[in-house]
């Protein structure tokens, strides 16, 4: 259940809650904010209450977020598997804003479940608040590493630690400053554990959008005007073409997660059900989006994939074929394998010599063994 500030409206003769909002809840104490006269109470709404929409927003951010949870977890697991993807300073990069997606995620979960408790609501309010903060300052870093790696051809290492030091420090110093101007019960609207419009945090967080997407947009203008030329003096056209899909990706990366905060912006504005819509599948389409670019869609990613399928098969094959016999009667063990394989063309044992037909080995009077079969494999 959840409590509503409401008024009672005379003339649809029914109550209703616009131009009202709960303010703090404390020692069973409800404080609600009107900008109108009326007669106020605070209802207390039951699960049943709630229309069939916001049944299905809940049922909608479930499995969106979920889906989108896998496949962030599968970008970091294919990102941290991969010496080559661990040691490229832009996949660190994307690791990195993988992460912090994946906290973002549970942080919206977990609201669905924790938005009657008002200090967990608050929680998660404020651990959501520095995460998109820090998602902003690392696809800032991002566009920073493209520039000078495109446009500059500077050596990137020193600048993307720096960057990074940079998008941390910046994220917490944000939220450190807006809170010691507000308080906690900023945190924490309604049915869901976000932002309320009033207050410094919420300012901090628009702003900080509007100077990601400002950014962004700027660099990646003057990296296509590069690609641009060099393209027209046919310098690099292989080098070229690398470095614009690098570019096409990193604009549907900020486009989708731009569009996204921006409904973020409407839902703390309007907080009507349309809205959430669209907030929960833009903000689903995020971890997707970076799966699809950077992994499903990744050449690397599909050779180590292929590869690693084809030594699986090929050692299955193997084991399933090696046998392994032993005659108690006769104290004698018999190895063969009928896997026609070149290697196994010649095999001598105290004189003993295969054909390609298989292997086999006597061995007399043998030790005890105790046998296990186990091949290894997951």
């Amino acid at each position: 259940s959840w409590q509503q500030c409401s008024y009672w409206n005379e003339t649809e003769k029914k109550w209703k809650s616009d131009g009202c909002e709960l303010v703090r809840q404390a020692n069973n104490i409800t404080t609600c904010e009107c900008n109108h006269f009326a007669s106020f109470a605070v209802l207390n709404m039951r699960r049943e209450d709630c229309s069939l929409s916001n049944d299905a927003l809940e049922a909608l951010t479930y499995t969106g977020c979920s889906l989108s949870l896998v496949c962030l977890l599968l970008t970091v697991a294919s990102t941290i598997s991969s010496r080559k993807r661990r040691e490229n300073p832009f996949h660190r990069l994307l690791l990195q804003v993988a992460v912090v997606l994946v906290v973002i995620m549970a942080c919206l979960i977990a609201g669905l479940e924790g938005a009657d408790n008002k200090h967990a609501c608050q929680a998660l309010g404020l651990l959501v608040h520095v995460s998109v903060l820090l998602l902003f300052a690392l696809m800032m870093v991002i566009g920073i590493y493209l520039y000078v790696h495109i446009v500059s051809v500077l050596c990137t290492n020193n600048i993307v630690v720096t960057s990074n030091v940079i998008a941390f420090v910046t994220s917490a110093a944000t939220v450190i400053i807006a809170g010691s101007s507000s308080d906690m019960d900023a945190y924490g609207s309604k049915r869901f554990c976000w932002m309320k419009k009033d207050g410094s945090f919420y300012g901090t967080f628009v702003t900080s959008l509007l100077i990601m997407l400002v950014f962004n947009i700027t660099i990646m203008a003057v990296i296509l005007r590069h690609l641009r030329r060099k393209r027209k003096l046919a310098e690099a056209p292989e080098e070229v073409s690398q470095e614009a899909c690098l570019l096409y990706k990193m604009m549907i990366l900020t486009g989708v997660i731009g569009a996204t905060w921006v409904s973020g912006v409407l839902v703390v504005l309007g907080d009507q059900v349309a809205f959430r819509m669209v907030f929960v599948i833009l903000n689903s389409l995020s971890g997707i989006t970076v799966f699809v670019l950077y992994i499903f869609k990744s050449p690397d990613v599909q050779i180590e994939v292929c590869a690693a399928f084809r030594a699986r098969a090929s050692a299955k094959k193997l084991l399933s074929s090696f046998k392994v016999r032993f005659n108690t009667s006769t104290g004698t063990a018999t190895a063969s394998t009928s896997w026609n394989n070149p290697a196994f063309d010649t095999f001598s044992n105290s004189g003993e010599t295969g054909d390609r037909s298989g292997v086999s080995a006597e061995v007399n009077n043998p030790p005890e063994v105790s046998m296990t079969h186990d091949d290894g494999l997951p």
